[in-house]
């Protein structure tokens, strides 16, 4: 779920964005802010405004206010930047999916 500076309560396992904003989601939620970093426990995501993070567990991680979710086994995203994949995971770069064949 994501609103421009609305406040929202997250229902099941979805995630609560919202834009300069702090939230705890409950469950198996994420927190996610407008530029700030935020590290939520247990299968919830880790999310900041355009910096670069690597995926922990079964969890997603969220830039620059876009939601993506991990498949397999994780994905690596940022905003406009290039990352290599490492075993199974799926790369992703300014909002666009790639997936890493091989390697």
């Amino acid at each position: 779920m994501i609103t421009n500076g609305k406040k929202h309560l997250c229902k099941g396992n979805k995630e609560m964005i919202t834009n300069g904003k702090k939230h705890l989601c409950k469950g198996n939620k994420a927190m996610i802010t407008n530029g700030r970093k935020h590290l939520c426990k247990d299968n919830k995501a880790m999310i900041t405004n355009g910096k670069k993070h690597q995926c922990k567990g079964n969890k997603a991680m969220i830039t620059n206010g876009k939601k993506l979710q991990c498949k397999g086994n994780k994905a690596m995203i940022t905003n406009g930047r290039k990352l290599r994949c490492k075993g199974n995971k799926a790369m992703i770069t300014n909002g666009k999916k790639h997936q890493c064949k091989g390697r």
